[in-house]
C-alpha cells in the first residue's frame, strides 16, 4: 500500500508541476489576437486556424497541454483494462463466454460516437467536445468501485468507451488546427505522447496489482487519479483561445441550450 501511495503521489506531483509551468508561461505570454466572428462555421474555423498558426508560442503552449492531457487520459483508460480487466471480471464470476463481450464493450461507443463527435467539434468547437470527453475520463473510474457483478462491469466499460471515442478524433483535429502547415509532424508527436501513456499503463497497473495483492479498488483509484489529472489539465486549454463566449457557427443561441445556467456555461467555453 505504501508503494501504491508513492506511485499516486508521483502522478499528482507531475500534474502540479505542469500546472505551475503553465501559470508561469501564461504570465509571460502575450494574449492571443481574437479573430472577428464570421457568418459561417467553415469560415470561422479557417480564421481561427490562421490565427493560431500565426501565434507560434501560443500554439506550442496549447500543444504541450494537449500532449499532457493525451498521456494522462490514455494512461487512465488503458490501465482500466490492461492487465486488470480479466482478473477483475473473474472475481465477479463472469461467464467465460462473456469475457470477450466485457472487453469489447468499451469499443462500441467508438463505432457509434467517433463520427458524430468530429461533426460536433466542427459546430461547437474542439475544446467543448474535449472537455466533455474529459468529464467521462474523470468520472468513469469511480464507477468501477461500485461494480458488484459482471454486467455492471460491462455497462461501466461501455460508458468509459465514450471518453476515448470523443477524445481521439477531436484531439487530432485540434492539433491539425493548431498547426495547419505542420499537421503530420505534430500529430505524430501527439500520437507518441499517447503511446507513452498506453505503454506505461500495463506496467504501472501490473505493478500496483502485485504490491497490493490484486487490490482492484487500489488500482482503479490510480486510474481515477490519472483521469482527474487529464480533466484538470484539460481546462488549461480554455486559457488559450477567444476571451468571449461563442456559440455554434458564431450565432447567438446556436447551440440550442437557451439561456439556462448549463447553456451559459457551455457557451462560455472557447471554441
Amino acid at each position: 500500500m505504501r508503494i501504491m501511495c508513492e506511485a499516486l503521489n508521483e502522478l499528482w506531483h507531475a500534474a502540479v508541476s505542469v500546472f505551475l509551468m503553465e501559470r508561469c508561461w501564461s504570465f509571460l505570454r502575450q494574449p492571443h489576437i481574437v479573430s472577428a466572428q464570421k457568418s459561417s462555421a467553415v469560415q470561422s474555423s479557417r480564421d481561427e486556424s490562421a490565427e493560431m498558426g500565426a501565434s507560434g508560442r501560443g500554439a506550442s503552449h496549447l500543444f504541450l497541454i494537449l500532449c499532457v492531457v493525451g498521456f494522462s487520459a490514455i494512461l487512465s483508460s488503458t490501465m482500466a483494462k490492461n492487465p486488470v480487466l480479466n482478473p477483475f471480471a473473474q472475481s465477479l464470476n463472469a461467464p467465460e463466454a462473456m469475457m470477450g463481450f466485457i472487453a469489447a464493450a468499451s469499443t462500441i461507443p467508438g463505432i457509434l460516437v467517433s463520427l458524430p463527435a468530429g461533426s460536433l467539434s466542427d459546430s461547437f468547437g474542439r475544446r467543448k467536445v474535449l472537455v466533455a470527453s474529459g468529464l467521462v475520463f474523470a468520472t468513469a473510474p469511480f464507477l468501477y468501485l461500485l461494480v458488484g457483478n459482471w454486467w455492471q462491469l460491462a455497462l461501466v466499460r461501455f460508458y468509459h468507451g465514450f471518453a476515448t471515442a470523443m477524445f481521439g478524433p477531436v484531439a487530432n483535429a485540434y492539433v491539425a488546427q493548431l498547426y495547419p502547415d505542420r499537421k503530420g509532424e505534430r500529430i505524430s508527436l501527439f500520437s507518441s505522447a499517447t503511446a507513452i501513456g498506453r505503454t506505461a499503463a500495463p506496467l504501472l497497473g501490473g505493478y500496483i496489482l502485485s504490491v497490493t495483492g490484486y487490490g482492484f479498488h487500489d488500482l482503479y483509484l490510480a486510474v481515477a487519479l490519472a483521469g482527474m489529472t487529464a480533466f484538470v489539465v484539460m481546462f488549461l486549454l480554455l486559457k488559450g483561445g477567444p476571451d468571449g463566449p461563442e456559440t455554434a457557427a458564431g450565432r447567438p443561441g446556436g447551440d440550442g441550450l437557451g439561456s439556462s445556467g448549463v447553456g451559459r456555461w457551455w457557451r462560455a467555453i472557447p471554441r
